[in-house]
């Protein structure tokens, strides 16, 4: 069975932990009282995302629509989930409690939670990807015509320069002041001008 992509993903969280439970969302595995379980894979995207939006009811339209994305399921299909996810979850204190059913309307996952934030490498490298695309931005309105796109376009490779200089990342540094030093013909002449700022 194929699965939808991961709607309840958020890049800030990696995972939830609950009453003896984790449910990582990188590896896809659900640990209770330590020990594996195994989840079918629409299993797991119905528990994540029921944990994902535990602040209010899920309506089982909004779960066919997120999950199986206007595929052609049978009505139990959605049932079964919540059903095999009950029985993982079981043998933590509470476990089978944690998934509250509204008779006709759909469902809420009750039990607290705390989300998991990456670890300090994966924050890391989620850091260096979101700076090399500001920088990448950066270099792309620096060559539009528009003055207010090259100014966005110095400002960024600023921030990028000084993030740099933050995570000591010396090519960052150095890519930066490549952009903020960027030749560009003027409008008016063809004479080039040079951008140079400390």
């Amino acid at each position: 069975m194929q699965t939808a992509p991961q709607a309840h993903a958020e890049l800030s969280v990696v995972g939830y932990r609950f009453v003896g439970c984790e449910l990582n969302l990188g590896t896809r595995q659900l640990t209770v009282e330590g020990e594996p379980r195994s989840l079918e894979p629409q299993t797991f995207e119905v528990l994540a995302y029921l944990i994902a939006r535990r602040h209010r009811v899920v309506v089982k339209r909004e779960l066919h629509d997120a999950l199986w994305q206007g595929r052609a399921v049978c009505e139990g299909a959605l049932t079964q989930c919540i059903w095999t996810a009950r029985r993982a979850l079981a043998s933590a204190p509470g476990g089978k409690a944690l998934i509250k059913t509204l008779n006709g309307v759909g469902y809420r996952f009750v039990g607290d939670v705390v989300e998991l934030a990456p670890e300090a490498d994966e924050q890391d490298d989620w850091r260096r990807e979101a700076t090399v695309a500001r920088l990448d931005l950066a270099r792309a309105l620096l060559r539009s015509p528009a003055r207010e796109d090259r100014t966005q376009a110095e400002a960024l490779a600023r921030q990028c320069a000084d993030d740099g200089t933050r995570m000591a990342w010396p090519w960052l540094v150095a890519a930066a002041k490549e952009v903020l030093t960027f030749d560009r013909p003027s409008r008016s002449s063809g004479t080039r001008l040079r951008a140079v700022h400390a």
